[in-house]
């Protein structure tokens, strides 16, 4: 643009001088002319019009001369367009002076004094950015070639000059469509001072100000000396940039301008010192425009010399500079450009240091760069310092000549993403020579960072790095390589090299090429996985790569690439890794257990991956000689592994069920335990596409093997044998041994499969098995009972599809074993009866099945935990299980013969528990027959027995001749038991029979807890013994503190209605039992007939009350310990003679016959006791007390012909008496107080024996009324004490 306005500027000032031309042409020629130029005004103005086609006016033009010098006076000089509306061109008042011969000396205008003031200018502008004077039509002339700035002749020429003083010069732009910009020179002057000359000019820009001063002497080119400042304060930078095309091109929107400086310049050499600053920089790019404003500052120090128009030596230094836009700056702390000019121009640049993020940061948010450099600049995001920065620029040389461009820096920390095929790096440090097109780096540096991210998944990381890489560009190749690579990573020690072709241009459509060789020491493998090129490998394949190897100790390998880095290029990249190991571990599947402690080679390509170990370990299992390949051009991608293996048994439990071997076999092998030592060899094909379709054989041997079943619990241990294993077959066994419950067997093991897959596996086996491990084994508390062992088969079928999981069988006909019940389960250690046992275990429950010979045979059912659900029984050889029915125990059949006796002997009489009731709850019979029943010396025939459980109770039904009822057992111990029989028919029994069982009833009760027995309500309508009946009966039994209470009992027996209370108590370890009750009836001698008692007292109403207590059971009535008291009476009876004497009772009661009355007094009783003794009443109450009985009051017998008293007391614990007997009348045989006694009740019958001792001796004759009866109970002295006295005498005075 200065181009074009010069020619406009240089006509205004020939316009402007035209008078000083015109006094010069007349100075030359005729000096009296200059004085006559007025003359000519109109004729100027005229021609001056028409020559520039404009409206050309000058008000004043007054000529002088001082001597030789001419002066001028010009007013009111406009020069204006035919359509313009204001002058282009306005001079108010100009007054100069010429110095005629330092014009001519120096062929230049040189002024002695120049004057000027409201001088205006006004250009405009095209869209050409062409500008002329306002409304004046562009002169046409040849454009010159603008000349480059002599400072130094600027300089002379200013110190010829003599006074100039210009004010208010103003400047007018008128761009073309954009708004007029005024440059206002307040003033321009120029004057000299002691010897020096000094300039002052003031230029207005907008709000801002540009002032500069200069100081100077000499008017010798080759001697000046000039110094000044130049101030410049806001001034709007977009308004100087419409005078240069240079700054226009940028579309500089605004900016603010401030400097402050100082200058100098002498004999060619100039300086230049001061701060510069550009504030609220606003710009715009390919249409956009910034929105953040920028700044720019720095301190500036220049110096150069020039000679003429040429600056043959330069040199910038910049301080602090920065550069801001928005939140990013670069600082700058030191930089230097320097130029030299000799023959060649050599700019060299100098940067201590530069930190890259930042101008990053800033060159993209600026929006400067081409797209192309952004994107560049954005795709290697370079980060790091460079530091001692060098640059030497030729810029008379071609750019891309070799040496045009010389760029030196060390490099700090330095990263570069990945660009076309290059790789990334970081933390790059180290010395850079770079020409244009070639240059070198010296690296070495720590933590070094290298990436291939089109090849590789993450970047390399090295501990240290050592290299020189080179670069150059050949042929259109830039090429990058490295003959010694040096570096140190967790892999290990690495040396290689590598080269890199990046074709351009020309050969822009050719794919790179990478050439790479890496050898490795002394490493670890777990790293070594990054040169694996996992993004030219299928995804799978590169996958399984990177997981495989999951580390090993290297002791040499290496890694190897070469190819076009262009998956289209039909030539193959080829690579390779090579690794020597040991302590590895190899995860070929990670559903497979991996493969550890490997000692061998790894070789992987681009066709195959191949491990060859001499040994290694998976989960505790030792592998030798072991092989792993897979081929890359399988399109399944199957992986084999082929080993010698030996380990523990436990490692094939884990591979069938930690690996997906538990999905073929449905996970059957979970409930399986292993161990011992195997060996023998393993094989594996797995697909890695298709994992489904593996294969795996296995065969091994073992010596001490062991192997066992969860459900059912089966062991075997000590196991000798082959085995084999594959998908297609299952396991097999032809022959093993092994120990089994602690014994010897052998057998084998098959397996099928079926077109499903679903594999069945029969375990078969024979042996001996003693019982005890037989009942530990199955848990079954009936196995208990069995003593002994037999020979006997077994199986275990396992299945890993459908309902039944498992099944187990025991065959035997149990020979050698002896079952210690009862019949009909008792068995003979001699006998034969088969026995099968099955156990079959399904998903959601087990059944146990079981048959013993004759005996029967049942089902029952349990939930996975074997907690028991239900069951059905079966008893005899013929007939079926019923169908069984949930919670219930269905029992059906019958047996032959069952004594009961020993059943209750095992079971020691003792009443069930909870469980047991509970259990008891589930049972149902339906009419199971019993042929014929035997308990102790009873036995019934033909009994039907039903068992119905309820909601509380279990109803057993019992229907036969002899016994009809029902029993109701409680499902929980909170209520009663409950026996109610329409008839209990018993047999009759011996006397020794009777008393036996009356001795074992007494020490049955002994052994029996009170607090322990359930509640009861009992009622027998019919009870009979053999031919006598006894009624019935009922009673309740109830818990009692300390014990159990039976209460209401009721029996009815031939007229005699018996009641009363018993509590039996447990204390302390002792039985305790008190009763009180009574009895009262018509026909006592037929209820002491039904007792199988002899009769002794027949009397037709008989009352007897008793409350007694002693020590023990209610059955055992301790005469020692009886407390009470005992009330009787009869009425209207005989006391009977007892056949056979009596058994020594004693035989002094009788009524006195009035016919033998002589006989009574001369001591003859033989008659009393003959035959009986009739009574109209008998009454007594007896006490008793811990052993004393006494009568509280007597035992009085009255009679039709005679009456008698009984009164004394008997020591039943020393067994001696003293009782007094009064007899009123002669009286007949015997006293049967023994029939009298014995109609109370059962609880008071020890008082039998007193009676007996009191009574066993015969009284013969009777000679006093009175007699004494004394002594032990053998020897008792009997005498005659008062004849004819009607009281009877309290005994017991003496001690007994």
């Amino acid at each position: 643009m200065l181009s074009l306005l010069k020619p406009v500027l240089r006509w205004s000032l020939r316009l402007s001088l035209a008078g000083l031309l015109l006094l010069a042409l007349l100075a030359l020629g005729v000096r009296v002319s200059f004085s006559l130029l007025p003359l000519f005004h109109e004729r100027v103005v005229s021609y001056l019009n028409d020559q520039l086609d404009t409206d050309f006016v000058i008000d004043v033009l007054e000529p002088e001369w001082d001597g030789i010098n001419p002066t001028l006076t010009l007013r009111g000089l406009r020069l204006q367009g035919h359509e313009a509306d204001r002058p282009a061109f306005l001079v108010e008042r100009l007054n100069v002076e010429l110095n005629t011969v330092a014009s001519f000396l120096n062929f230049t205008p040189i002024a002695d004094h120049l004057e000027a003031s409201a001088i205006s200018v006004v250009l405009e502008g095209d869209a050409g950015k062409h500008w002329s004077l306002f409304g004046i039509r562009q002169l046409e002339e040849e454009q010159e070639p603008s000349r480059f700035f002599d400072l130094q002749t600027t300089m002379h020429w200013l110190s010829m000059q003599g006074y100039v003083d210009l004010t208010n010069i103003k400047l007018e732009l008128l761009p073309y469509g954009q708004a007029p910009v005024v440059f206002d020179t307040h003033h321009l002057s120029l004057s000299e001072k002691s010897g020096q000359k000094q300039l002052e000019w003031l230029l207005k820009i907008g709000e801002g100000s540009v002032e500069f001063t200069a100081y100077g002497n000499g008017t010798n080119r080759w001697n000046s000396d000039w110094s000044g400042a130049l101030a410049v304060k806001d001034a709007d930078l977009s308004r100087l940039c419409l005078l240069t095309d240079d700054c226009s091109q940028y579309g500089l929107l605004d900016a603010r301008l401030d400097a402050d400086s100082q200058w100098r310049f002498q004999t060619g050499h100039w300086q230049v010192d001061g701060d510069l600053a550009l504030t609220n920089l606003f710009y715009g790019t390919d249409g956009q425009l910034s929105t953040v404003p920028a700044s720019f500052s720095t301190e500036l120090k220049a110096m150069g010399y020039s000679q003429g128009q040429v600056v043959s030596d330069w040199s910038t230094e910049f301080n602090n500079t920065r550069v801001t836009q928005g939140e990013n700056q670069v600082l700058i702390k030191n930089a230097e450009v320097r130029g030299h000019h000799q023959g060649e121009t050599t700019i060299n640049l100098a940067v201590k240091t530069l930190d890259l993020v930042p101008v990053k940061h800033l060159a993209l948010e600026s929006g400067l760069l081409p797209e192309s450099a952004a994107d560049l600049v954005s795709t290697l995001d370079p980060s790091g310092t460079l530091r001692d920065i060098t640059i030497r620029y030729l810029p008379d040389r071609d750019p891309l000549a070799d040496g045009s461009i010389v760029t030196k820096a060390r490099l700090g920390n330095v990263a570069v993403g990945a660009w076309e095929g290059a790789p990334s790096a970081g933390n790059v440090s180290g010395w850079l020579h770079m020409n244009t097109l070639s240059g070198y780096f010296d690296l070495e540096t720590k933590d070094f960072k290298l990436g291939f991210p089109e090849l590789f998944h993450d970047g390399w990381t090295f501990y240290s790095a050592k290299a020189r890489l080179y670069w150059d560009v050949v042929d259109d190749i830039y090429r990058l390589k490295s003959d010694d690579i040096s570096v140190v990573g967790d892999e290990g020690s690495l040396n290689g090299k590598m080269l890199l072709d990046i074709p351009f241009g020309r050969k822009a459509n050719e794919p790179n090429y990478l050439d790479i060789d890496i050898g490795i020491a002394d490493g670890d493998a777990r790293f070594a996985k990054k040169y694996l090129p996992v993004h030219i490998l299928d995804k799978d394949l590169s996958e399984w790569l990177e997981t495989a190897i999951v580390g090993a100790t290297i002791h040499q390998g290496g890694f190897s690439m070469e190819g076009p880095l262009d998956s289209d290029s039909e030539e193959p990249l080829l690579w390779n890794l090579f690794f020597d190991v040991e302590e590895g571990e190899f995860v070929y599947d990670p559903d497979w257990p991996a493969v550890t402690d490997l000692k061998g080679r790894i070789f992987v390509d681009d066709d195959e991956v191949l491990i060859e170990a001499e040994r290694g370990k998976t989960f505790d299992t030792t592998l030798e000689q072991a092989k792993v390949s897979l081929d890359l051009n399988d399109k399944l991608m199957t992986l084999h592994l082929d080993s010698k293996v030996q380990g523990p048994g436990k490692d094939i439990i884990r591979l069938l069920t930690e690996t997906p071997l538990a999905e073929y076999a449905d996970d059957s092998a979970r409930g399986w335990a292993m161990d011992g030592d195997f060996s023998g060899h393993f094989n594996l094909a797995l697909p890695i596409e298709d994992v489904e379709k593996v294969s795996v054989q296995i065969g091994l041997e073992t010596s001490n093997g062991y192997f066992a079943t969860r459900s059912p619990d089966v062991q075997l241990d000590q196991i000798r044998g082959a085995f084999s294993y594959d998908l297609q077959n299952g396991l097999q066994a032809d022959q093993i041994e092994a120990r089994f419950l602690g014994n010897k067997v052998s057998g084998s093991i098959a397996s099928t499969i079926d077109y499903r897959g679903n594999e069945t596996m029969e375990l078969n086996w024979q042996g001996k098995m003693a019982t005890d491990s037989l009942q530990s084994w199955l848990e079954l508390d009936f196995l208990s009972l069995l003593e002994g062992a037999a020979d006997y088969t077994g199986s275990l079928i396992l299945q890993n599809s459908g309902d039944l999981q498992a099944q187990l069988s025991i065959q035997s006909d149990l020979e050698g074993l002896e079952i210690e019940l009862p019949a009909p389960l008792g068995i003979a250690a001699q006998d034969k009866n088969p026995m099968d046992i099955r156990l079959n275990v399904f998903r959601d429950r087990n059944e146990l099945f079981a048959r013993l010979g004759d005996v029967g045979q049942a089902r029952f059912l349990f939930d996975p935990e074997f907690d028991f659900k239900a069951a059905a029984v079966h008893l005899g050889k013929d007939g079926a299980l019923p169908v069984i029915e949930p919670d219930k125990i269905l029992v059906s059949g019958s047996i032959p013969e069952l004594d009961i006796g020993p059943w209750f002997d095992i079971f020691d009489g003792q009443p069930p528990g909870e469980d047991e009731l509970n259990l008891l709850s589930q049972v149902e019979m339906d009419n199971v027959k019993i042929d014929k029943l035997i308990y102790d010396e009873y036995s019934w025939d033909d009994l039907l027995l039903r068992v119905k459980p309820g909601a509380n109770y279990t109803e057993v039904t019992v229907n036969s001749e002899p016994v009809d009822g029902q029993l109701l057992i409680p499902s929980r111990p909170s209520l009663p038991f409950t026996l109610d029989l329409n008839r209990l028919h018993l047999p009759e029994l011996s006397e020794q029979e009777e008393g036996k069982e009356q001795e074992e009833e007494e020490n049955w009760l002994t052994s029996i807890d009170p607090r322990e027995l359930p509640s009861a309500i009992v009622r027998i309508d019919s009870l009979k013994v053999g031919p006598r009946d006894l009624g019935d009966l009922s009673f309740i039994i109830q818990p009692a503190p300390d014990g159990k209470r039976i209460s209401d009992i009721k029996s009815r027996i031939e007229g005699n209605n018996f009641t009363g209370t018993v509590d039996w108590l447990y204390i302390n370890g002792q039985h305790q039992t008190r009763y009180q009750g009574s009895l009262r009836g018509k026909h006592i001698d037929k209820l002491q007939e039904s007792f199988g008692l002899p009769v002794l007292v027949e009397a037709k109403d008989t009352r007897i009350e008793a409350s007694l207590e002693w020590q023990g059971s209610p059955l055992e009535v301790n005469m020692s310990t009886l407390n009470g008291s005992l009330k009787l009476r009869h009425k209207n009876g005989i006391l009977k003679q007892l056949e056979g004497g009596a058994g020594g009772a004693l035989k002094v009661f009788g009524i006195f016959n009035t016919e033998t009355l002589q006989r009574r007094l001369m001591l003859d009783f033989s008659d009393l006791y003959s035959s009986g003794v009739s009574f109209d009443t008998v009454t007594g109450l007896l006490d008793f007390d811990n052993g004393i009985i006494t009568f509280k009051d007597p035992l009085l017998v009255e009679g039709p012909s005679s009456d008698f008293k009984l009164d004394g007391l008997v020591n039943m614990r020393d067994e001696v008496m003293d009782l007094n007997l009064v007899v009123t009348l002669p009286v007949t045989s015997n006293l049967p107080v023994l029939s009298v006694l014995f109609g109370t009740a059962p609880q008071v019958a020890g008082v039998i024996y007193l009676v007996d001792k009191l009574l066993g001796r015969q009284v013969d004759q009777l000679a006093s009324i009175r007699y004494r009866i004394t002594g032990s109970f053998d020897e008792p002295s009997v005498t005659l004490n008062q004849l004819f006295s009607g009281n009877a005498k309290k005994s017991g005075s003496g001690d007994l």
